[in-house]
């Protein structure tokens, strides 16, 4: 694949959030957690669906726990290019970021000049 199409984005962060709800509160609080490879997000994962949410949270008082969205993003070494993505309970939602500069090599220019002089 040439360098006008691609980039390469290499530092991601991945989020699992959850609304959790303990004893103590009348209300669900906000709980996210940092997921570094797949074995955190299959452990995550399959403890939520066991509900063992008191080993989850390391919270004793918690009643119940709800996955309310997973978050992605990624960027490059120089924070040129970026991707975001999330998805809750009714929506998902991407941005992406991109430098112009950084898609094109020298010779799509001279291609794209070239293609102006014969006039197509």
């Amino acid at each position: 694949m040439s360098k006008e199409n691609t980039i390469l984005l290499s530092n991601f962060n991945i989020n699992l959030v959850f609304d959790v709800n303990d004893y103590n509160l009348d209300y669900p609080t906000e709980r996210t957690m940092k997921i570094s490879c797949i074995d955190d997000m299959e452990y995550v994962l399959k403890e939520h669906y066991n509900k063992n949410w008191k080993e989850l949270f390391e919270n004793k008082d918690i009643v119940y726990a709800v996955l309310s969205s997973l978050q992605i993003s990624a960027k490059d070494d120089n924070e040129n290019n970026k991707v975001n993505l999330l998805m809750d309970t009714s929506k998902m939602y991407g941005q992406i970021k991109y430098d112009f500069g950084f898609l094109q090599d020298e010779n799509a220019n001279k291609i794209d000049a070239i293609r102006k002089i014969i006039g197509k």
